[in-house]
């Protein structure tokens, strides 16, 4: 007999294997070609994705790849834009804001001013855009759009995460998956982010196989860990004198995000809002509220993501802007590092 745990788990399992079984059919159709995708002949497109639902670490690096892109030339970053308030396909400016392009796209605004981003649902037809507008482009990086069928990118590569590796876990809605694992046989390489520190060549060797497994092919598999800087506030001012933490954090998983606050600092307490959300008035007036009853030395601290949808508000939240900073993170490869560089750097020379 099924206990009640059981049974509560039932529905979702049988919306897994239904989502699953659409999944499969959609990916088949496009494999056979009955489904069309579309390439650009001579041009790097390049999707840095992942099979699960927020929080793999794809942001980040796609951060990395911007600082160490091996062509001469930077290439057009192409984004989604989840979040944002416009539709259709549009250019980034200069000065923009979280509810036009969306946060991710305003986090690569914001920290690459000189490079072209565009916003476009439809990854084709913006793709054909960008080079109508901008023809003396070379490459074109995307973020999240592995499952974009009806684009076939020139190089994927598919991120994961070291606490929830896409091999363990399950169909959504039951897990966070998109798609069924097999799906990694489309990778040209998978990124492993948010290891810790103290990994061993032996762990990433069994997940490699792992991986390489289930692609069935010696899939390039690389690892990355997390480094955080200090907490910097508004117009980068440092936050040093303040010692005790509540933190704010709008993100998926943000448990790595708080646990680093609670190593580095005191932390008070948290409050933890859905991926992308839009702070609500409300949400503001009491983060104000709070502000200005802080002591000299407590304030808030956030995620960057999370500080560029409240950058637009600070100027009218004065103990808020005093108050808040965020926690800057960079990646780093694990023993990896020029292994990776030179193997990105081969296959963007292969579609020239």
């Amino acid at each position: 007999l099924y206990s009640f745990e059981d049974m509560k788990g039932i529905p979702l399992s049988i919306l897994a294997q239904l989502f699953g079984l659409i999944t499969r059919i959609r990916n088949y159709c496009y494999d056979k070609a009955w489904l069309k995708s579309f390439s650009f002949a001579q041009k790097n497109v390049v999707v840095v994705g992942n099979l699960a639902v927020g929080g793999t670490g794809k942001s980040p690096f796609v951060n990395y790849l911007l600082q160490h892109w091996p062509e001469e030339a930077s290439p057009v970053v192409l984004s989604r834009g989840y979040g944002r308030k416009t539709k259709g396909f549009i250019w980034a400016n200069t000065h923009e804001t979280a509810e036009r392009i969306g946060d991710e796209p305003l986090t690569y605004r914001l920290q690459f001013p000189k490079i072209s981003i565009a916003l476009g649902e439809n990854r084709v037809d913006a793709i054909q855009r960008i080079l109508f507008e901008k023809p003396s482009t070379n490459s074109i990086l995307l973020d999240d759009a592995f499952q974009h069928r009806a684009l076939k990118a020139s190089l994927n590569i598919v991120c994961t995460t070291y606490q929830r590796p896409f091999d363990q876990d399950e169909l959504l809605p039951k897990g966070r998956l998109r798609e069924g694992i097999e799906g990694i046989k489309r990778a040209h390489a998978i990124v492993m982010n948010r290891c810790p520190k103290d990994i061993t060549k032996a762990e990433m060797n069994q997940i490699r196989f792992r991986f390489q497994t289930i692609a069935q092919w010696e899939i390039p598999v690389f690892f990355t860990g997390i480094i955080y800087g200090s907490p910097t506030g508004s117009e980068g001012n440092s936050l040093d004198h303040i010692l005790k933490w509540s933190a704010i954090a709008g993100i998926a998983h943000p448990e790595l995000f708080f646990q680093q606050i609670a190593d580095q600092f005191d932390l008070m307490d948290c409050q933890t809002f859905p991926d992308h959300y839009q702070f609500s008035s409300n949400d503001l007036d009491r983060f104000e509220a709070k502000a200005a009853q802080m002591p000299e030395n407590h304030g808030y601290i956030t995620t960057f993501k999370d500080y560029v949808r409240l950058m637009p508000n600070l100027k009218k939240l004065p103990q808020l802007n005093k108050k808040l900073g965020y926690l800057p993170m960079q990646i780093y490869f694990i023993d990896q590092e020029t292994e990776f560089l030179q193997w990105f750097a081969a296959e963007l020379q292969k579609n020239k």
